[in-house]
């Protein structure tokens, strides 16, 4: 901001106060009574002359406690040619004090006139020699007049120009009001102007003169042209083109260096250049993606599919996901476990026989110890239509489901009986979640929940096929404790499972097995005992036997379903039910 100061110096004004003072103190000479004894003594107390008219030695009037700041404030001296005032220097100056004692009977001092008569008959004879305590005047008898000197006392000084940029003050030392310019108060916050305090030449009350100057605005080198407004400022002209037409740098124009100036492009401000643009390569650059400020040299790898830090590898340090049978992911051995993801992220490697091609799957495997049962399901994942296989080697999957009610809903489910623990020969069995075909890419839900084996015999608990799915297993022993009506002499072993009958009033099996013909009969409840509903007999179908049962129920009646004929324990066979 540019200012210019209309400066008031003290030296100034200090000289225009003695000027004045030594006006008053001759013209009033003539008042001084010059008779010695009536003035109690023909020297000033302020002389070094002593009464007696000796002088004394220089270190005897000398003050050894005096500063430089007194020196300096008292440099013309302090003598006031008034005979009867104490005269001395202090830090704001010379003080002169008037001495009554100095003058003869009947008189007082006066610091203007010196001695003169105690009651005055003039107003000059009340002067005090202080301006800002106002005009003393004679006044005896009057109001407010002192009963002995007749003096009235003044009325102190209100100093105000009416200008807001000056100081107004009243200084005795300076003679009276002083109206001090404050050019600091005259900032417009306009660069181009230049302020000032000038009450003579101001029109308004606030006494600014502010002056727009063209010439101020010449120093921007970005802007050619400008002219100052004392409203806005710099405004106008044209901005310097500092385009180099290199799509690798960012241009732009510094006033302060008056340079153009051609950074390497940062388009996300992460402070790395960009590698490349519009398919050009930029010298030096090194973000890989200039449009997001996460990602640069450097950055930490997060899982996200993507190449965080530029080193050209997508999460290289996290774990790989479920894609393939080498990332497989392991299931906790729980009661019940539940994980979700999105078919999209993974690839299509596997195809089933309950699916489309382009289907795209994830591996997961759970380990067994023990003879368990184990339900496989994707309730829950929506619209997304899912297809399970379980296997006990990745990518050759002994079972597979799709839509596990007949189409009514897109979830799948797996019962798996009497798996692990010496009843197979692996204790691992691999699952994968598959879409339908190419156009399935929606998220997934995989419900898996773990239980001992239920047993295979009517006076016990079996296992639970109710709702529908596919049911893959392994015969317990090769000892037959039942029978259906289609069997021949030799039955063999059996599993045996329980469901309710569907409302439909249908209940359709398939199983197969490249182990035994399967021999499938469904009773009513009681296990043992009752009533048999549908029996049918297997038969070779190309390297593996098939068995169809389509019977009718009750719904919601009590069944079992029994898969006989195997030959020896550890026999595998499959189940599809559809209620």
């Amino acid at each position: 901001m540019r200012r210019e100061q209309l400066a008031w110096t003290g030296s100034t004004l200090a000289s225009a106060l003695v000027v004045s003072l030594g006006a008053a103190l001759c013209a009033c000479s003539a008042l001084v009574d010059p008779d010695e004894s009536r003035l109690g003594g023909a020297r000033d107390a302020g002389s070094t002359e002593r009464r007696d008219g000796t002088v004394p030695p220089i270190d005897a009037v000398v003050d050894p406690d005096s500063s430089t700041t007194d020196a300096v404030a008292c440099a013309g001296g302090c003598e006031d040619a008034v005979d009867c005032t104490d005269d001395s220097c202090g830090p704001s100056g010379c003080t002169h004090a008037p001495n009554d004692a100095l003058c003869g009977e009947g008189s007082r001092c006066n610091p203007v006139m010196g001695c003169v008569s105690t009651r005055c008959a003039s107003d000059a004879e009340c002067n005090d020699g202080v301006p800002c305590n106002g005009e003393e005047t004679c006044a005896p008898g009057g109001d407010g007049a002192d009963p002995v000197t007749g003096c009235r006392a003044g009325v102190a000084l209100g100093c105000d120009d009416g200008r807001s940029c000056t100081n107004d003050s009243c200084i005795d030392t300076m003679g009276g009001c002083v109206f001090a310019p404050d050019p600091t108060s005259c900032d417009d916050g306009v660069a181009c102007t230049r302020d000032a305090c000038d009450p003579s030449a101001s029109d308004d009350s606030s006494g600014c003169v502010r002056a727009p100057d063209d010439s101020l605005c010449a120093t921007s080198f970005c802007r050619v042209g400008s002219v100052c407004s004392a409203e806005s400022g710099c405004v106008g002209g044209d901005v310097r083109d500092c385009r180099d037409f290199d799509a690798c740098t960012t241009d732009t124009c510094s006033d302060t260096l008056m340079v153009c100036e051609h950074a390497p492009r940062d388009a996300d401000l992460d402070g790395f250049p960009t590698r490349s643009i519009g398919g050009a390569s930029c010298p030096g650059g090194t973000d890989c993606n200039d449009l997001d400020a996460t990602v640069f040299p450097g950055a930490m790898e997060a899982c996200n599919g993507r190449d965080d830090n530029c080193n050209e590898m997508i999460d290289e340090t996290c774990p790989r996901p479920p894609d393939t049978c080498m990332s497989a992911q392991a299931i906790p051995l729980t009661s019940a476990t539940t994980i979700t993801g999105t078919i999209a992220t993974f690839s299509d490697n596997f195809r089933t026989s309950c699916g489309d091609s382009g289907g795209r799957d994830a591996i997961y495997y759970i380990d067994v110890a023990t003879p368990s049962d184990i339900t496989i399901d994707t309730i829950g994942s929506g619209a997304t239509d899912t297809v399970l296989a379980v296997g006990t080697t990745c990518g050759t999957w002994m079972a597979c489901d799709d839509d596990l009610d007949s189409g009514r809903t897109l979830e799948s489910r797996i019962f798996v009986h009497r798996f692990g623990g010496g009843a197979t020969t692996s204790s691992r069995l691999y699952i994968m979640v598959d879409g339908f075909d190419g156009s399935t890419t929606g998220s997934f839900t995989l419900n898996v929940s773990v239980r001992p084996a239920a047993a295979d015999s009517c006076g016990s608990g079996n296992i639970d096929i109710n709702g529908g799915g596919t049911l893959l297993g392994w015969i317990a022993s090769g000892v037959s404790s039942e029978r259906g009506s289609c069997q021949g002499l030799f039955s063999g072993g059996e599993a045996i499972a329980t469901f309710l009958g569907p409302p439909d009033g249908t209940a359709s099996f398939t199983a197969f097995s490249a182990d035994f013909s399967p021999e499938l009969y469904v009773r009513a409840e009681p296990c043992h005992t009752g009533a048999e509903v549908g029996c049918t007999r297997g038969s070779l179908s190309g390297s593996v036997w098939r068995a169809q049962l389509d019977t009718s129920v009750r719904a919601t009646g009590s069944y079992f379903l029994f898969v006989d004929g195997a030959s020896f324990a550890g026999s595998a066979y499959s189940v599809y039910y559809e209620p």
